[in-house]
């Protein structure tokens, strides 16, 4: 299971992930957007698409480069790189039966890395209500942090 997770003035997307039985992996459509701050309604994205898991397929379709359209919309950017200026990110996902909470940092150059002070391990048997809670508060907590454009001015 693997969900990415962005947070961007204040609002919360969750693509759908697909991925091919040798753990690649890329975000598609559908993508689930929600407020931050609506934290009732947060829980249940994070639940639902927990629940749905992800579709693994044979191979992965090739790769466009292109910002997945609703994300282009509702956060009114052109590519990836404009999305991902001002935006935080976490994977969440199980490896070896444990919940695992990474987040990333951008590169030099160009494109995200695993940020090494951002990841949370979760001790075995961690329910995912426990989990989710946890990722909620990390979510909010950046999310705060953010100021829209619209606010600066």
């Amino acid at each position: 299971m693997h969900m990415s997770i962005y947070v961007r003035n204040g609002v919360v997307y969750m693509p759908t992930v697909i991925e091919t039985n040798g753990a690649l992996s890329r975000s598609v459509e559908p993508v689930t957007i929600v407020a931050a701050a609506e934290r009732e309604k947060l829980r249940s994205s994070i639940q639902d698409q927990y629940a749905r898991g992800n579709v693994v397929i044979a191979r992965l379709p090739r790769s466009t480069g292109e910002l997945l359209p609703s994300l282009a919309a509702s956060a009114r950017v052109k590519s990836w790189s404009a999305f991902y200026r001002g935006s935080a990110s976490w994977l969440l996902y199980v490896h070896e039966g444990l919940f695992n909470l990474q987040g990333w940092r951008p590169r030099k150059g160009r494109g995200l890395e695993p940020d090494p002070v951002q990841k949370t391990v979760f001790p075995p048997g961690t329910a995912f209500d426990v989990v989710c809670d946890h990722v909620i508060e990390v979510i909010q907590a950046a999310a705060a942090k953010q100021v829209s454009p619209a606010s600066e001015a």
